[in-house]
């Protein structure tokens, strides 16, 4: 695990075009029988930094908020992407479903 400290805000990204390439590499694997694993996969999250991209398939902050990429046991929703914590949430604007 690489841990990234220092004071520069960093941003974490979510490429979707990594996602939607791996999609099509799960869905070619299983069409030919092949096996796959999640590194042969791309990663989809990038830690952006002001000198430096940190690529990978989970992030961790401050061991209290996990970002997870599960392209082969996503959620019973059929995510494949989510964030994890344990603390509190502040919901900043709630809306109401339509």
């Amino acid at each position: 695990m690489t841990c990234i400290t220092n004071t520069n805000t960093k941003k974490i990204h979510v490429n979707q075009h990594n996602i939607k390439h791996n999609n099509k590499l799960i869905k070619q694997a299983n069409e030919s029988g092949e096996s796959i694993t999640i590194n042969d996969l791309k990663p989809v999250f990038t830690v952006k930094e002001y000198n430096r991209n940190t690529y990978a398939y989970q992030v961790m902050v401050n061991d209290s908020l996990r970002l997870t990429y599960s392209p082969f046991k996503p959620l019973s929703c059929g995510a494949h992407v989510w964030l994890e914590t344990k603390d509190n949430v502040q919901i900043v604007q709630p809306v109401q479903p339509a």
